[in-house]
């Protein structure tokens, strides 16, 4: 099968020559899903793995209630990297591309996938692992009016990555109403646990740096960055879609909505005073789209001065397939990570562009969490707008 990899390595090789990348992913191919649902919606994609990154989605398309049409929405979406420096200052991992994130999948049993299809992969170490999880659920609610149930379905993928003492599970989620929901959660046990030997003057220096979790052990805190590079194509064509701001001000009683357009590579921040989001639509004549919807979005983490990558929450470039990586890119024409790609005088007008998008998780160790902790889970949403 000519996979959407083979087609990224063929650009790749041509010295990112292409601006976007090509797709290749049909009902007859062994890694395509289709999940309708009882509203008569219906998704559609082809999931690919890659050594580094694990599952990545392409092709992926929505089909409203009472439709025939797929209506396409993303081109491409991976996990382009974990970063997690600790606030001793020393350790700082990034665990996409140092430590092979694919190739570090782990077994997923039956039990974790109930009523789902667990996919079988080919890995670096493994032949024929049992990766990958596809399967339905459904989250349900309370109608205010007349108090019966309603579900909510939605589609799952998941996958599982020991990467040291972690356990990362990238979790890909996609809802009966066209809601997209993409997460990674975080388990297992902590990387960077520090002994204190009964030494009062250790203990002093060590507990700023974390949480004491023991009687004689300290757990330094820790702060996980993950990052998505999204290329969207809503609607039809992928070089026609709109960016844009949107921000909620106040005018006296009222709560005002403004949207601007953004047409040139940047980097960007949410705003608390003005709720500041973001929404792609399908072209200049269309509000068919999707919402940006933030979910753990209350702290940013600022690196060090060569971590220029963490400074912003949301960063636009154009699509270039070699920039694949936030951090510890490879072989782009000495463009290293994400904001190398940002060239602000670049126009995304009529370009297929990327959003990155980055979420923070300061990680401050509790007792509770030893020997082993409960999964901790970071998440953003698109939200359609218009859609149907």
């Amino acid at each position: 099968m000519f996979t959407a990899k083979k087609w990224w390595i063929i650009s790749f090789a041509l010295a990112c020559f292409y601006s976007s990348t090509v797709f290749a992913c049909s009902p007859e191919d062994s890694n395509y899903v289709e999940q309708g649902f009882n509203n008569g919606a219906k998704w559609t994609m082809c999931w690919e793995f890659d050594g580094d990154e694990g599952i990545y989605l392409t092709d992926i398309t929505y089909t409203p209630p009472n439709s025939n049409t797929p209506f396409r929405v993303i081109n491409e979406i991976l996990l382009s990297q974990i970063f997690v420096p600790y606030d001793n200052g020393r350790d700082r991992f990034h665990d996409v591309t140092d430590y092979e994130f694919g190739g570090s999948m782990i077994k997923i049993k039956p039990q974790n996938c109930q009523n789902g299809r667990i996919v079988r992969l080919d890995t670096f170490y493994e032949t024929a692992l049992p990766g990958l999880c596809i399967k339905t659920g459904s989250d349900t609610t309370l109608h205010d009016s007349i108090g019966t149930p309603a579900n909510s379905e939605y589609l799952q993928l998941f996958s599982s990555h020991q990467v040291g003492a972690y356990n990362y599970i990238p979790d890909w989620r996609f809802y009966s109403n066209g809601m997209m929901e993409f997460a990674v959660g975080a388990t297992g046990a902590l990387q960077t646990v520090v002994e204190l030997n009964n030494n009062p003057a250790r203990e002093e220096r060590y507990r700023k740096l974390g949480w004491k979790i023991d009687h004689d052990l300290v757990g330094v805190s820790h702060i996980h960055n993950y990052f998505w590079r999204i290329d969207f194509a809503v609607g039809d064509q992928e070089n026609d879609d709109v960016l844009k701001v949107l921000r909620y001000n106040k005018e006296g009683n009222k709560t005002v909505e403004s949207a601007t357009q953004i047409t040139k590579e940047g980097r960007f921040n949410h705003k608390e005073s003005n709720f500041k989001t973001w929404i792609v639509e399908e072209s200049a004549t269309s509000n068919k789209g999707y919402i940006l919807q933030p979910g753990d979005s209350g702290h940013r983490f600022k690196g060090i001065k060569k971590e220029k990558f963490t400074r912003n929450d949301l960063h636009i470039s154009r699509d270039i397939p070699c920039e694949r990586y936030a951090s510890h890119n490879k072989m782009c024409n000495g463009k290293k990570q994400l904001s190398d790609f940002i060239q602000e005088n670049k126009t995304i007008k009529n370009r297929d562009f990327v959003v990155w998008y980055n979420l923070t998780l300061h990680h401050i160790p509790r007792g509770e969490e030893s020997p082993e902790m409960d999964m901790h889970r970071n998440s953003f949403k698109l939200v359609p707008r218009n859609l149907y």
